[in-house]
């Protein structure tokens, strides 16, 4: 789901954050409740996207928001903020798979199916 270079550098693999990483990664893949709230996510400053990212980061296991919900809050439409969303570089870290449509799951930038997959783990059941 994230997308790390297959050239990390020496010794990278050894950092206590990356190893905490992982580690989380690998809890939530197996379907337990992991928040990730304390993994550093550089983010432009003041930047829209930055915006919505913040506030999709607030949303927790289990919970999901509509883009419109998301929108509002930042001040946008909703299709502005599927486009932000379109372009998080940290997924599962900046929970995009649970903003969904308002009629629907929504779309995904790594497929609707995986989306499915992951509100699927969280306890959510999407058949559209």
């Amino acid at each position: 789901m994230l997308d790390f270079c297959d050239c990390v550098e020496p010794g990278l693999k050894q950092n206590k954050d990356f190893s905490n990483l992982f580690q989380k990664l690998s809890v939530y893949f197996q379907g337990n409740r992991v928040e990730f709230d304390d993994v550093k996510v550089r983010m432009p400053q003041n930047s829209f996207r930055a915006r919505v990212f913040k506030q999709v980061r607030k949303l927790k296991w289990g919970e999901t928001a509509t883009y419109k919900d998301i929108a509002e809050e930042v001040g946008t439409s909703p299709r502005a903020v599927g486009m932000a969303l379109s372009k998080n570089p940290v997924l599962i870290i900046i929970p995009c798979h649970r903003v969904v449509a308002e009629n629907g799951i929504g779309g995904y930038s790594r497929g609707v199916e995986i989306k499915k997959n992951l509100l699927k783990l969280e306890g959510h059941n999407f058949n559209d």
